[in-house]
């Protein structure tokens, strides 16, 4: 983290972005979390010496190990930036992900697969698969229903649009105020609705809240 940002201004950073990674999802909450919690800049410092909270972002140490070296062109937006960013911890998570499973995952006696990076599933069949193996097995917690059904966290982990769960047994409510139907004509537990609006541009926010969150 820059030492020239205000205290202020990386504060308001981070609970923006709830003490959570944009890239990769990542939980800085927890003291050890925090500890390997920084900040970012969108536009690069060695380009510019903006330090405002608009251009900054809560990162983890790993993730800006990948995005620091990144050049971009002088007429690309914080938004472009931030989109090519994601892309490229996305690519190099893949290529340390598969570094894992063929050379740590052997010595880890005991351990299971967290999950597995399957690119031929397309991101709706995973959403579905995903939440209803979750929900349906109940293994998750009061916490984490909470958080999926806040559209503000959803919006900083997955980039949705939409809470990924609505607490609804009606299926009327699965539209927006337009008439768009924006979650699944499927109840689960009863009582959630799943949100359908998932782009390939959301799997790896979903892919790293999995890491944190899914239980076997």
């Amino acid at each position: 983290m820059s030492h020239r940002v205000k205290p202020d201004v990386s504060l308001e950073v981070y609970r923006r972005c709830r003490w959570t990674c944009v890239y990769c999802g990542f939980d800085g909450q927890s003291f050890n979390g925090w500890m390997q919690l920084t900040l970012d800049h969108l536009v690069p410092q060695q380009e510019a010496t903006d330090d405002t909270a608009e251009n900054l972002v809560a990162c983890c140490q790993a993730c800006n190990s990948i995005t620091n070296k990144m050049k971009f062109g002088h007429s690309a937006t914080p938004s472009e930036i931030l989109a090519e960013k994601q892309t490229a911890v996305r690519d190099s998570r893949i290529g340390y992900f598969e570094h894992w499973q063929k050379h740590v995952l052997p010595h880890l006696v005991g351990q299971p697969l967290l999950f597995q990076l399957d690119e031929d599933i397309k991101i709706g069949q995973l959403v579905r698969e995903t939440f209803s193996d979750l929900l349906n097995s109940n293994c998750l917690t009061d916490a984490e229903i909470k958080e999926l059904c806040d559209k503000d966290y959803c919006k900083i982990i997955f980039d949705l649009n939409y809470a990924v769960l609505k607490e609804s047994c009606n299926l009327e409510d699965r539209f927006d105020d337009k008439q768009h139907a924006r979650y699944y004509s499927q109840v689960f537990q009863g009582k959630y609705l799943l949100c359908n609006d998932w782009y390939e541009r959301n799997r790896q926010g979903l892919e790293g809240w999995l890491v944190k969150h899914r239980k076997n």
